[in-house]
């Protein structure tokens, strides 16, 4: 009878901890990422690079579209990183839309990227709205947690990226600590 009482409150108490594990799961998922993502930027950004705002004027296209507008731009930037014999482009970028079902819809585009190239020449590029362009400036300790927490402020759709990166990013070095209790 004991044995069935306990496994009884112990079944009870397994139910308890696993209720919303769905959710939880998402927090921590996205958690998860946001620190992947910060760790990510101070492995390859620093004061010289760039945080780049892309919007669009008048009706903003669908999702796919934005994508491929953004990867135009990549393009573009590159080529015009070549002709002026620069090093190859890093870069992370987050598609954000905002809005629908009755509001007004917005999607805008937050990139941050290798430096060395004229702020002004970048904003020129994007002819599909405006663009904004800022020298990146990390906090002492933080790092870029703060500008990683802004790109990933957004829920994602299910099965869909949170953020985009170039193949060329350093990984960042992590250290795993071993202690043994005794």
């Amino acid at each position: 009878m004991r044995l069935s009482k306990i496994g009884k409150v112990v079944k009870e108490a397994r139910q308890c901890v696993l209720c919303n594990t769905r959710e939880r799961q998402t927090r921590y998922n996205r958690e998860w990422a946001r620190r992947r993502l910060a760790l990510l930027m101070d492995a390859n950004f620093g004061k010289n690079d760039l945080h780049v705002t892309l919007t669009y004027r008048g009706t903003p296209p669908d999702y796919e579209q934005a994508r491929k507008d953004v990867r135009n731009y990549l393009r573009a930037v590159k080529r015009m990183r070549e002709k002026a014999g620069l090093p190859e482009m890093k870069y992370i970028y987050v598609l954000e839309e905002e809005g629908g079902d009755g509001e007004k819809r917005r999607i805008h585009v937050h990139l941050m990227m290798s430096g060395d190239v004229s702020r002004e020449a970048l904003e020129e590029k994007w002819g599909r709205g405006y663009a904004n362009c800022d020298r990146l400036q990390p906090e002492e300790g933080n790092g870029l947690m703060e500008l990683a927490r802004y790109f990933t402020k957004l829920e994602q759709e299910k099965h869909r990226r949170a953020w985009s990166a170039s193949k060329n990013l350093r990984k960042p070095r992590t250290t795993v600590s071993r202690t043994r209790y005794i």
